[in-house]
């Protein structure tokens, strides 16, 4: 008919069927992230340079079942709260109470976003929280101990300054970073009270 050999017809028939099967294989295959959430694509071909998986923020990638997974990691912003629930007492002997709050997220970028994924994936934000909970009391804690409350009272700036960049550094080997923070500590009447500034 027309001149067209049944084979021909046959082979462009089954090419039409691949393209077909193919195109909708990649619309089942395809899964979105939205911008404020990480997805992580681990197994067979999901190396992302340096790393063994793929990540995508805000995008999409096909993931082949029985062959890739991903899982989903937040972006968001979370806040914790240390309160002044217990004294930390300093090298003098001189019970401070201490309380402290951070904002803070995962960073952004691919290296930060790669370093979370491999200390807090599959944890829940409750669980993130108290994992940054743990590390700021500690931090809040050393910082303290190893001083006289009359320095930590005469010299607040040096103090907040090293209670921020303390937490900020021990967030940072998780791949989190502080979007704000801010301390306050109470001393005996003795003493006052003194404000810490925010950072």
């Amino acid at each position: 008919m027309f001149g067209i050999e049944p084979t021909v017809i046959l082979i462009a028939f089954m090419m039409f069927a691949v393209i077909v099967v193919a195109v909708l294989l990649s619309i089942n295959f395809y899964q979105k992230c939205p911008p404020n959430q990480a997805m992580i694509i681990s197994g067979f071909g999901a190396q992302g340079g340096d790393i063994s998986y793929k990540i995508v923020v805000g995008g999409g990638a096909l993931v082949i079942p029985m062959l890739q997974q991903r899982v989903f990691l937040s972006l968001e912003v979370m806040t914790v709260e240390v309160p002044a629930d217990a004294p930390v007492i300093s090298s003098d002997g001189v019970a401070i109470y201490i309380a402290g709050t951070v904002q803070f997220r995962v960073g952004g970028d691919n290296l930060s976003i790669a370093m979370a994924a491999e200390s807090l994936l599959r944890k829940s934000e409750e669980e993130i929280r108290n994992v940054v909970y743990n590390l700021m009391r500690n931090q809040m804690t050393a910082t303290i101990q190893k001083s006289t409350a009359s320095e930590v009272r005469q010299n607040s700036s040096a103090f907040i300054t090293a209670m921020s960049e303390g937490v900020r550094e021990q967030l940072g080997k998780l791949g989190l970073c502080i979007l704000s923070s801010s301390f306050e500590f109470d001393f005996p009447k003795s003493f006052g009270a003194v404000p810490f500034p925010k950072d």
